[in-house]
């Protein structure tokens, strides 16, 4: 589920000397990344159960090990995505569950919006780094 975050900013830029032009404070929606449901990928947040991703991560691991899941996470969330996939791992392995983890940078798009009819609405592009967390069973030969 994509929820939108505000963050308000206020935006300045200075002039010459002491001169100070003050532009109008605007609010930031931060868009959700696109991204595709599908039932054995899991996208982190730092709002969300942890419990919760846990019992649904090992349900899935228990139906079909060897396709496993994978733990996605991005900004703040990246520390709680390898939590949860040592965990899962320590509860669900037999010791030979696999994690194989990857990195990434992802680029953003923010929906500038004005707080005052001055304000011209505009979007801003910003780079999070994220991570991505395949786990899997390795059979034993």
């Amino acid at each position: 589920e994509a929820e939108a975050r505000i963050e308000e900013e206020r935006a300045g830029e200075e002039g010459g000397g002491e001169h100070v032009e003050e532009q109008a404070e605007m609010i930031r929606v931060k868009r959700a990344p696109v991204r595709p449901a599908l039932r054995c990928h899991f996208y982190i947040s730092r709002n969300q159960s942890a419990a919760g991703m846990l019992r649904r991560a090992r349900q899935l691991l228990e139906q079909d090990p060897f396709t496993g899941v994978w733990l996605h996470g991005m900004g703040a969330a990246v520390e709680k995505t390898v939590d949860l996939a040592l965990m899962l791992q320590q509860q669900c392995g037999d010791g030979n569950l696999v994690i194989s983890p990857t990195t990434s940078t992802v680029d953003l798009v923010d929906d500038m919006e004005p707080t005052t009819e001055e304000g011209v609405p505009h979007t801003e592009e910003r780079r999070n780094s994220a991570i991505h967390i395949h786990l899997y069973s390795e059979s034993k030969g």
